[in-house]
């Protein structure tokens, strides 16, 4: 048996089928384990129960030794609780804690609201708990990846894994969850390079590859940049030729804009721009295209210059963009903060199956961490 630390556990079955391993794995998206690094070795009896993490040698035996437990009663389940408001209960901020990791690991997507709203009860009382941070950060994100995603769900999602470091700056397993989505001079190792790979061999034998719920790209399989190697991109505000001259989306598309800051003090960041339609509105792949750039502050460098999606296998579509810049400070003495950078995009979108098409312009102010 083994557990992972993992945000998406569909990747560890696509990893397991790919290697063809057929043993219990158990998740823990939550840290609940309080895990700081891995391996690890912790004795689970047949009830599932976690008895010890890190055994001596004497508890390794004894637990060998001890006779099949009875399974533990799990009382309460989700929806027993109230949620946030006139008549909501009173309790200490660590009951509100096991509340909430309940909404959040037994709850469906409309569930994550009230996990949610609990992990921030909490943080009112333990504002620097940093279990409570990652655990509210990795809801956050789970909101993202749900039918229920609202706008600075990501953000919120770094934020608080962010200050689950700050609090806890040796935690390695919370390092790598926001490295998973930062800066390439940050990484340790590309995180997920070997989906793609994975996924073309397990076809190649004849079957069908583990579905992924969010396929990863961009930071997620980029390789770690070597910082004295590596050229230095081209610093400024150009960005992108930006036509100020088109009408201003006015509903059409939403943008949704995050950064994610290096862990280790370098004055680097990763920014991620997303961009869905809302609605029936689609994009119109038959125009000039969609054109996504960051405008950054003096002195600081932008890579690449802006990202173009095109299309040409549809006239009409309605797929998520997601486009992903390294932003690296290349001036002299201290770096100035990045709350002036700006995701600008260009593109053409209509309002629905009957509606109007046309070439419109929306920017966005960076969405920065803390």
């Amino acid at each position: 048996m083994a557990i992972i630390e993992e945000q998406h556990p569909d990747r560890c079955q696509l990893f397991m089928q790919w290697k063809r391993m057929d043993f219990p794995v158990m998740v823990d998206r939550l840290n609940l384990l309080g895990v700081r690094a891995v391996p690890i070795t912790a004795l689970i009896d047949e009830a599932g129960v976690v008895r010890a993490i890190g055994p001596s040698k004497e508890e390794v035996e004894a637990f060998i030794a001890s006779p099949p437990p009875d399974p533990e009663p799990f009382e309460e389940r989700p929806g027993a609780f109230a949620p946030r408001g006139e008549g909501a209960p009173s309790e200490p901020w660590m009951n509100l804690r096991d509340k909430a990791d309940r909404y959040a690991l037994w709850g469906g997507p409309a569930q994550f609201d009230l996990a949610i709203d609990y992990y921030e009860r909490v943080l009112e009382d333990a504002p620097e708990d940093g279990p409570t941070h990652f655990r509210l950060g990795s809801t956050y994100r789970r909101r993202f990846d749900s039918p229920g995603r609202r706008e600075g769900d990501f953000a919120g999602a770094i934020r608080h894994w962010e200050a689950a470091l700050r609090a806890e700056p040796n935690q390695y397993i919370w390092r790598r969850r926001i490295q998973q989505y930062g800066p390439r001079s940050d990484k340790p190792y590309p995180f997920y390079d070997w989906v793609r790979e994975a996924i073309d061999e397990i076809r190649e034998r004849g079957e069908e590859p583990i579905h992924l719920e969010v396929m990863p790209g961009g930071a997620e399989i980029a390789s770690p940049r070597e910082r004295e190697k590596d050229e230095q991109p081209t610093a400024g505000g150009k960005t992108l030729i930006w036509e100020a001259s088109l009408e201003c989306d006015a509903g059409l598309i939403e943008i949704d804009v995050a950064s994610v800051d290096s862990t280790d003090g370098e004055p680097a960041a990763r920014v991620h721009v997303m961009l869905r339609p809302i609605g029936e509105a689609h994009w119109n792949n038959e125009g000039e295209g969609c054109v996504v750039g960051l405008s950054v502050p003096s002195g600081w460098a932008c890579e690449p210059a802006a990202v173009v999606f095109r299309r040409a296998d549809q006239a009409v579509s309605t797929e998520e963009r997601h486009a992903e810049f390294e932003v690296r400070w290349t001036g002299e003495g201290e770096a100035p903060t990045l709350e002036s950078a700006v995701a600008r995009a260009m593109y053409d979108a209509c309002e629905g199956e009957e509606g109007a098409c046309r070439r419109v312009r929306q920017e966005r102010a960076i969405v920065r961490p803390g």
